[in-house]
């Protein structure tokens, strides 16, 4: 991972924690925080040539059809998504 993703991961982790919820790395590139009830927030770093990348648009694709634990509701979505 490049210096700059890196920083940027780092940052994350900490406004996550900020808030006192435990926070977790994941394998797939994310950060994880167990939020207010029970809510897992993931968040993934961004950086400027991701914008413009084919794998990267699949990525968030992916991300936002997760579910919840145990096959409940989608993850939140910002609303007119």
């Amino acid at each position: 991972m490049d210096s700059e993703r890196l920083k940027l991961v780092s940052r994350l982790e900490a406004h996550y924690r900020s808030q006192g919820w435990p926070v977790e790395c994941a394998e797939d590139g994310t950060v994880r925080a167990s939020g207010p009830g029970g809510v897992t927030w993931l968040g993934a770093v961004v950086v400027p040539e991701d914008l413009t990348s084919e794998a990267f648009r699949e990525r968030l694709v992916e991300l936002s059809s997760r579910r919840m634990p145990g096959g409940a509701e989608l993850s939140p979505r910002s609303p007119g998504d």
